[in-house]
């Protein structure tokens, strides 16, 4: 890569501002492993800028095309004041899950500086709070299976992601109730929503997610989405992808699945609306015997326009990998 300032239009002009002048927040109670990946990415994405359709893995998304809408970047969590499902209730028929939810990037909970642990001895909580309780853990997983060179939405998410969910499932645990994150967007603004997720399945350990993307109103939103999963030896992941977009919301939502010895990840996207929609999958099979089945299946008409990407590694021998989408 050259290395020169390709910072050239509006829209990334606005992100470096953002950074420089809101250091102090974005530091502020930060693990000094989240303090180092911020650094570090936001001068990658100086030296990046945004991809466009010049870029060979971009040349066919027309979610670059919705950049050129003005984007706000500077908005406060929405205060708790009522549950999730009185703003908008993602029900699926016969699906039992535990709820966790985003709206507009921030966690969403009334007691949102407290990590809850389930039966199972499961811990789900905000990103922000997992950094200050469980730091150790956090340490050892976060920021380890994402590439800041591969594009400028990775590098501005690591630079400037304020929330998300964290999911901590311990050694041999069998979790019997499936865990839905339902991720809303609702403004009056249009907002630039970078959200990041950090998911780990110890030993032996068994979980189904349900990730719902939903927005409420119909103004435009660009959602940056990036999700770490860590997949122990002989665990068990079943993750599924809803998206629900309205017709003005961009979604990029990159998922980072690192898997050891004799793991199992089976992921389903399923896309049955939204503006423009990019899903990318990144696996590594790092253990043998490990194996992931990825499939997807997609709706979309008139103006609506979905693309999959899907990066496999085999990094060492005897692993197994099946993609199927239509």
């Amino acid at each position: 890569m050259a290395e020169k300032n390709k910072i050239q239009n509006k829209l990334e002009s606005s992100f470096v501002s953002y950074f420089e002048e809101r250091k102090g927040e974005l530091f502020e109670s930060c693990h000094p492993a989240v303090l180092k990946n911020r650094k570090e990415a936001f001068e990658y994405f100086k030296k990046l800028g945004l991809p466009t359709n010049k870029d060979e893995k971009w040349r066919n998304s027309r979610i670059i095309g919705e950049l050129d809408n003005n984007f706000k970047l500077f908005y406060n969590p929405t205060p708790y004041q009522k549950k999730i499902s009185e703003i908008f209730d993602c029900e699926i028929h016969g699906y039992q899950a535990h709820v966790v939810s985003l709206l507009n990037g921030r966690y969403y909970s009334p007691d949102v500086d407290a990590l809850q642990v389930l039966d199972s001895g499961v811990v789900i909580g905000s990103m922000l709070t997992a950094q200050r309780e469980l730091p150790d853990i956090f340490s050892k997983y976060y920021g380890h299976y994402v590439d800041l060179t591969d594009n400028g939405f990775t590098a501005l998410n690591s630079a400037l992601f304020r929330d998300g969910v964290f999911i901590y499932v311990p050694d041999n645990a069998k979790v019997e109730q499936a865990i839905q994150l339902l991720k809303i967007v609702n403004s009056e603004e249009n907002l630039f929503v970078n959200s990041r997720n950090l998911i780990i399945l110890g030993k032996n350990s068994e979980v189904s997610f349900l990730h719902c993307d939903d927005s409420i109103n119909h103004n435009p939103t660009f959602i940056n989405t990036l999700t770490e999963i860590h997949v122990g030896e002989n665990a068990r992941l079943d993750l599924y992808k809803m998206q629900n977009l309205n017709d003005g919301t961009s979604l990029l939502n990159n998922t980072c699945i690192y898997q050891e010895k004799n793991s199992r990840s089976k992921v389903n996207v399923i896309t049955l609306n939204g503006g423009k929609i990019r899903n990318e999958l990144h696996v590594n099979l790092d253990g043998e015997a490990a194996e992931a089945d990825l499939n997807g299946i997609y709706l979309m008409d008139k103006s609506q326009h979905v693309d999959n990407q899907v990066y496999m590694r085999h990094s060492v021998p005897h692993c197994f990998s099946n993609q199927l989408f239509k």
